[in-house]
């Protein structure tokens, strides 16, 4: 039998938070026991259990790191960081504690990229090649909302190529988004200024001013920013480059990727949207191009002289004066030709190369290399004969007389 005083105590054991278990083997009764004589109301009062973990004290800053503007969710990187902080404690515990908050962050991370009807399309470049063929560059923009996708190819990632790229994808497209998410690549972003923001390349800002988009960048070190061109790219590489047979130059390859475009990429149900990305693109509302003029501005580029004075620029080369032979120089693209100058000196004009590896030349620039060979062999001739008379003996022989030339005339 229960005297009164083991009873309370069994009931304030509970509800201090003892388990049924604990007080079991504290008074020698059965759990069974035990249960009975809390019965009847004193589970109401009961207090929750005091439970503690050695990961209590970083639970704010993991909760922080998982669910905040950055989400992390990679256990190895927060069993790293909290250990700098004095967490003595094991893996298995932090990944229990992360298991229910994972979904929640991967959900709140694709919410956040996702864009409004002709907001965003985003770019990228990826590297392509067959085995014994010339690498090539594949161009894919991709619209943010409608998932419609452009693919281009070329042979060079130089900047007049780029901006061709973004023409023809706004024409194929039949219009413009309000920016462009971009990585942060030569062509694109120069350096970050005192304050942190972006310096970007000055003829991909006129050409955006041209046809009244905003570029941006995305952050670094963060692809899932730019998460669908880099999925664009990765499926081109699966379901299109696999097609690919035989091609000597990108050129090559637009024919192939137009009917890739039409009959297969953006007419696929698409795994997010759950619709075809031509039956959206009409609802993406992009500003028109139609009316907008074609871009014919020049495009700067700083390149090197090679020292056979050659500048070499879109897979082709051009020649330079000979004095500018390991200097830097301006390239300029126009619509038909390619200037190379000095500040504001034009050094040469060449028409643009028909196709790659072309070498476009101007004779007087090798006449002018001939003219200083000449010179340079002829002074290192001169030089090695003053050498040679340096180390010659000198000779002499006999006293010969002097006469004038009268003597000569009277024997004659």
């Amino acid at each position: 039998m229960v005297g009164r005083g083991e009873f309370m105590d069994i009931h304030e054991a509970w509800v201090k938070g003892k388990s049924i278990s604990e007080i079991a083997r504290v008074t020698g009764r059965d759990r069974k026991t035990i249960r009975r004589l809390l019965q009847g109301g004193a589970q109401a009062e009961r207090q929750p259990r005091q439970v503690t973990s050695k990961l209590d004290r970083f639970r704010e800053y993991l909760l922080a790191r998982m669910l905040g503007e950055d989400p992390v969710t990679n256990a190895e990187v927060l069993f790293d960081e909290i250990r700098e902080q004095g967490y003595d404690g094991g893996r298995s515990i932090l990944k229990e504690f992360m298991a229910p908050f994972r979904e929640v962050a991967k959900n709140k991370t694709t919410e956040r990229f996702e864009t409004r009807p002709g907001q965003q399309a985003q770019v990228d470049w990826g590297m392509f090649k067959k085995p014994g063929r010339k690498r090539v560059q594949g161009f894919v923009m991709t619209l943010g909302w409608s998932r419609t996708m452009y693919l281009d190819f070329t042979d060079t990632q130089a900047l007049a190529f780029f901006l061709a790229c973004h023409e023809r994808a706004f024409h194929y497209y039949g219009g413009v988004p309000e920016e462009i998410l971009y990585d942060r690549t030569k062509t694109v972003w120069l350096r970050d200024d005192d304050r942190g923001d972006p310096v970007f390349h000055p003829g991909l800002l006129d050409f955006a001013g041209h046809y009244g988009y905003r570029p941006r960048l995305c952050h670094a070190c963060r692809p899932q920013t730019k998460g669908k061109t880099e999925n664009g790219v990765g499926y081109v590489r699966k379901n299109f480059w696999p097609r690919v047979r035989e091609y000597r130059v990108a050129h090559d390859l637009l024919e192939l990727r137009g009917r890739w475009l039409d009959e297969t990429c953006n007419v696929r149900i698409h795994g997010t949207t759950g619709e075809r990305p031509v039956d959206r693109l009409p609802r993406e509302g992009l500003r028109a191009v139609a009316g907008v003029p074609a871009y014919r501005a020049l495009v700067l580029e700083r390149r090197r002289v090679a020292r056979d004075c050659f500048v070499s620029y879109a897979g082709s080369w051009y020649s330079a004066p000979v004095e500018y032979a390991g200097r830097e120089v301006w390239v300029r693209q126009t619509e038909d030709k390619l200037v190379i100058s000095d500040q504001d000196q034009v050094l040469a004009e060449h028409p643009l190369a028909e196709r790659p590896y072309e070498r476009k030349v101007i004779r007087a620039h090798f006449e002018s290399m001939a003219a200083r060979r000449d010179q340079r062999l002829h002074r290192e001739a001169q030089l090695a004969m003053a050498r040679a008379s340096a180390h010659l003996p000198v000779l002499h022989g006999p006293e010969v007389e002097r006469r004038p030339l009268s003597v000569y005339e009277g024997l004659a």
